[in-house]
């Protein structure tokens, strides 16, 4: 019938009700929104049908405000017939074990920044060195094609301009 025959002291606190508020009653009898009591009826009528445990996890429902986490967990009872006598549901508190895997997922996602970004630094770091090196042939170049230019005051003027400029690329580096 989708009606409680029992909760025990921490479900009841949970809930904030006595056991006389709770018992003889369904979800929407306790003031479940109406989504959510369709929503975990659907879930009793899948034990019901199956005769398996059913485990789940789902933010309070009753107080979402509070930020909580639950594992509900409903398992049938038999009945000698084969049949499901009822169902038994368990709660249990989720909400640190959720926020350490948030925590963790967070520590997890920074780490790969952090090797993306150390992998960045790698290779620009090699791009450098390699384009550095390339800048000393040019500059050794240019040194010794400064050694055996004629002495025009022109070519002189070309060849300081590349020096330079490769002097630049070099502090760039």
């Amino acid at each position: 019938s989708g009606r409680f025959l029992f909760a025990n002291q921490p479900m009841l606190d949970l809930w904030g009700l006595s056991l006389e508020q709770v018992v003889g009653k369904d979800y929407y009898g306790l003031g479940y929104p109406a989504e959510a009591c369709e929503w975990l009826l659907a879930k009793v009528q899948e034990v019901l049908q199956t005769k398996k445990t059913l485990s789940f996890e789902t933010p309070s429902i009753m107080r979402p405000e509070a930020g909580r986490y639950y594992e509900l967990a409903y398992s049938p009872v038999l009945a000698p017939d084969g049949g499901v006598d009822f169902v038994v549901g368990i709660s249990r508190d989720i909400t640190e074990r959720k926020e350490a895997q948030e925590k963790l997922e967070k520590t997890r996602e920074a780490l790969l920044q952090s090797q993306k970004m150390e992998a960045i630094g790698q290779l620009t770091g090699g791009v450098a060195h390699d384009f550095n090196n390339l800048l000393m042939a040019v500059l050794g170049s240019l040194d010794l094609l400064r050694k055996r230019l004629p002495d025009d005051p022109k070519m002189h003027a070309l060849l300081q301009n590349a020096v330079q400029g490769a002097e630049r690329g070099t502090t760039l580096t």
